[in-house]
């Protein structure tokens, strides 16, 4: 999967590559559903910060989020 994430200071955007699976939390039929991403890149924190937007991408924008905490591995 890709998300896009827009630069906080810039407003430029940028796709990351992003391996998604969805939390425990998640209710089948639901309105959302709460995912765990871990993103590839070096720069991701300057685009995907708490409290910052981003959009789930293939190919066309299939999904809107928002960054609620953020982990560093």
């Amino acid at each position: 999967m890709v998300i896009r994430g827009r630069h906080h200071e810039t407003g430029a955007s940028r796709f990351f590559s992003a391996l998604l699976a969805t939390s425990a939390d998640t209710v089948p039929g639901g309105s959302h559903i709460v995912l765990v991403i871990t993103v590839v890149g070096d720069d991701a924190g300057d685009y995907l910060g708490a409290g910052e937007d981003f959009t789930l991408w293939r190919g066309h924008d299939i999904g809107r989020g928002v960054v609620t905490r953020r982990i560093f591995a």
